[in-house]
């Protein structure tokens, strides 16, 4: 795991000692010849923070980005057992929510997932002078896995069971195409992240988004549970 972390140093002055290199403002070195940068260290994560003001060599490590892709893949297989155990558990008394319920329910909580973020913008006076805990991202992914578990394992069986068996493998297919548009859609909202000088409004629109369509979901509920049960005999 330690080799996952980089102790927080400042290496610059060193490298732009050497002749062939060139220190750039945005704290990386350069070699003047090929241009591939040779230093990158604590300094991007640092470079909005005066360094009398970095933390000592060896009190702090600062963790690779990369390892926070993990955090999602983790709580999958976690909350899953948890999650099948809930829903059997109502299964049996005859309490579980119906597959449209499911989807309206996963929308919303991603829209909390969302408002966890919110609430990480507001832990600190400013997100350009201070840096927030990565305990934030912990909690906006759990929140998150549990809506997509409401949601994903059960979308492409329910697309099976509802298409004509003649159109089955295109509406699979437009499954994954309306997955494939949400993945640009987000992809252009993140785009105009640097637009908002509040960050707050950024992901509070991600809420309302998801809340919006949260209650479109319920607002055909009954029309949505018939449908299903016609086709599959249950809700």
């Amino acid at each position: 795991m330690d080799a996952n972390f980089v102790d927080i140093k400042d290496n610059a002055p060193v490298v732009a000692s050497l002749l062939h290199y060139d220190s750039h403002s945005d704290g990386n070195i350069v070699d003047k010849e090929t241009k591939v940068v040779q230093v990158i260290g604590p300094d991007p994560y640092l470079n909005n923070v005066p360094k009398s003001e970095w933390p000592k060599s060896g009190t702090e490590k600062l963790a690779n980005t990369e390892l926070f892709q993990s955090i999602n893949p983790l709580f999958i297989i976690i909350l899953t057992p948890i999650i099948v155990f809930i829903f059997s558990f109502l299964r049996r008394r005859k309490k579980e929510p119906s597959t449209a319920t499911k989807f309206g329910l996963a929308l919303f909580i991603s829209g909390l997932s969302a408002l966890v973020m919110v609430f990480a913008i507001m832990s600190v006076n400013s997100v350009y002078l201070e840096k927030t805990s990565p305990y934030w991202l912990w909690g906006t992914y759990f929140v998150f896995t549990i809506s997509e578990l409401l949601l994903s394992p059960i979308g492409l069986s329910l697309v099976s069971k509802l298409a004509p068996a003649r159109l089955t493998a295109l509406m699979m297919g437009g499954w994954f195409l309306s997955t494939s548009i949400g993945g640009k859609i987000a992809g252009v909202m993140t785009s105009f992240w640097d637009d908002f000088t509040d960050k707050k409004i950024f992901f509070l629109i991600l809420v309302i988004s998801a809340f919006i369509g949260g209650i479109l979901i319920f607002s055909r509920l009954k029309s949505l549970n018939r449908i299903v049960k016609d086709k599959t005999g249950s809700a």
